[in-house]
């Protein structure tokens, strides 16, 4: 990222320090909730489940965060970044850099600084340890990076930030389709919502009357007990096939045609940035493509419609696929099992839970008759191609915002160009 810009040392031009050791035995105080490294993402944060620890009221200012902080990870990834813009007081502990830029540093600018530093490992020559990196207070201070005048700082900013707020917007919009999904489908095939209206003499809400006349209005016997009339009761493994991936060490890449190795890493992150490569050798059943289910049955136990590009099925994951069921309905089936496969994983007494296949065997899936699935579909594929074509946006935008990422930090691409009108980019 060579550039005429000048180049300052960070720790001149922030105010930074490590959030609170994690310590029950000498903590005082009330308990407050904290962000530790998992909570950190890049470009926003993971609130769910925040833990507490004790915080003395003389500690709240030098632990507390407010509105337009950095937080940069110590370790786990360091140097990955998001900005604070919730509530001020927010508490931070030790694996966690707060950094509060002064009046010559703008913090958007800051933090695409990181995002681009990270991509380009510029970062890696700061980081102490071996095995287990981190990124030091000392370091952080030591950081050196181009600095231009604070007009242009927002210039850049004002390119990049409209790609990732409509990117963010596109994520939380798939959030909302996948919650309207699920809550539909649990209301029409776990709980059985609009069989106990037709029961009780009343129309199914929401339901118009010709699909509400596809619903029984009783039940009968199974061996899990009352299901709808007419229903059938199978495993989720008579419902679709879950394909494990292979060792794809043993299919090393040969420079022609080769494809990133989609591992559980790559499920989560959603893409194959860095990721391995293998052969592309390989039988077809075992190429993955944008649309697929993945569902990682070991470790980190997901469920997801992969959006990532091509890539190979590694081990300890299953592709999920069906020749008579659509893919929306063994998708939520297996979403719906996922919180009870976490379960059993989660009581495994090895390094790594997992799940096996005799768990999909049990895991039950109510089949409605082949007249309601088709109707049923009309509801839930326009959610989940929906979903899908949201998600293919965010990695064209994404592949955007990574382009230009490096040439307007460093100031290579001048940044008065009205080429770069992100509005424009970003529709």
């Amino acid at each position: 990222m060579s550039s005429e810009l000048p180049v300052v040392r960070l720790g001149d031009h922030v105010d930074s320090c490590l959030g609170k050791m994690l310590d029950a035995k000498k903590n005082k105080g009330s308990y407050q909730p904290y962000l530790g490294n998992s909570n950190v993402r890049w470009g926003n944060f993971d609130l769910v489940d925040l833990a507490e620890m004790k915080f003395e009221p003389s500690e709240e200012a030098r632990y507390s965060l407010e509105p337009g902080d950095l937080v940069v990870c110590e370790g786990g990834e360091p140097g990955r970044c998001a900005i604070w813009t919730g509530a001020a007081g927010m508490k931070i502990q030790k694996a966690l850099h707060r950094i509060r830029p002064k009046e010559t540093l703008n913090n958007y600018y800051l933090f695409y600084w990181f995002l681009c530093a990270a991509k380009a490992g510029l970062l890696e020559p700061y980081f102490t340890g071996t095995t287990i990196k981190h990124l030091t207070g000392k370091a952080v201070a030591a950081l050196e990076l181009p600095l231009p005048p604070m007009p242009t700082q927002v210039a850049v900013v004002d390119v990049l930030k409209p790609l990732d707020d409509r990117i963010t917007l596109l994520r939380e919009t798939n959030k909302t389709l996948e919650s309207i999904a699920q809550a539909i489908f649990k209301s029409w095939f776990v709980d059985f919502d609009p069989v106990r209206a037709k029961m009780e003499g009343r129309q199914p809400e929401g339901m118009d009357e010709e699909t509400a006349a596809l619903f029984p209005d009783s039940f009968e016997e199974s061996e899990l007990g009352l299901i709808p009339r007419e229903w059938q009761k199978k495993s989720l493994d008579a419902v679709a096939s879950y394909l494990n991936g292979l060792a794809l060490q043993k299919f090393p890449p040969t420079g022609e045609n080769d494809l990133p190795v989609i591992k559980i890493a790559q499920l989560r992150k959603g893409d194959t940035n860095g990721a391995d490569l293998a052969s592309g050798a390989i039988k077809p059943e075992y190429i993955v493509r944008d649309g697929d289910v993945l569902f990682s049955w070991s470790g980190s136990l997901e469920v997801e419609v992969w959006c990532g590009g091509i890539g190979a099925l590694n081990q300890h994951l299953f592709k999920v696929t069906s020749n008579e069921y659509p893919k929306w309905f063994y998708f939520l089936w297996t979403k719906h099992h996922l919180p009870s496969f976490r379960q059993i994983a989660a009581g495994k007494a090895t390094t790594m839970g997992h799940i096996q296949r005799k768990h999909l065997s049990s895991a039950a899936a109510m089949v409605p008759p082949a007249n309601l699935m088709g109707e049923a579909s009309k509801v839930f594929m326009p959610l989940i191609d929906l979903q899908i074509e949201n998600s293919l946006q965010v990695r064209s935008l994404s592949v955007i915002r990574d382009t230009l990422l490096p040439r307007l930090v460093s100031g290579q691409l001048p940044i008065s160009d009205r080429s770069l009108d992100a509005a424009a980019i970003s529709d």
